[in-house]
Parts: structure tokens; C-alpha cells; sequence
């Protein structure tokens, strides 16, 4: 299994580096964030149904009634959706 180690027989179970050590030996090698953020999720347009719905991907989520008719964008996050 990944990321798992093989005890030989009579050595130590020292268990894993604290992640303070790792940050350690990792700081001189960090670079700075870019100055422009990225986006990280995926755009898809959808429709604004007669109800004030739209369908992203299997979910149906509702909108504004004033969206009714337009199309949307729709960025999909894992963790939430934006208009």
C-alpha cells in the first residue's frame, strides 16, 4: 500500500516525522503564490428553465426568476457552485 513502510525484523517503530520536520526540510524550497489567482473548478453553461431552475450535470438548483429563459454560466467546485 502506498505511503505505508516495511518493519524488518528488530527495528525501532519510530513512526512517522512529525509534519514540523517536514515543513523544515520543505521551507528553503517553497516559492511565493502567483500574483493571479487560477480558477480550479469547471465552467459549463446551462439554461434557465420556465420554473427558475437550472440543471448542472444530475442536480437541479434554483435561480433568480428574472434568469428565466437566459443562459448561465455555472462554475462546479467540489465543494459548491457559483453562478
Amino acid at each position: 500500500m502506498p505511503g505505508t513502510q516495511t518493519m524488518r525484523p528488530g527495528e525501532p517503530d519510530t513512526g512517522p516525522a512529525p509534519s514540523g520536520e517536514y515543513l523544515a526540510i520543505e521551507r528553503d524550497h517553497l516559492q511565493p503564490l502567483p500574483e493571479e489567482r487560477f480558477e480550479t473548478g469547471v465552467e459549463l453553461a446551462s439554461r434557465v428553465d420556465r420554473y427558475g431552475q437550472i440543471t448542472v450535470r444530475t442536480n437541479r438548483y434554483s435561480v433568480p426568476a428574472r434568469l428565466m429563459g437566459r443562459n448561465v454560466r455555472v462554475m462546479l467546485h467540489t465543494s459548491a457552485d457559483r453562478l
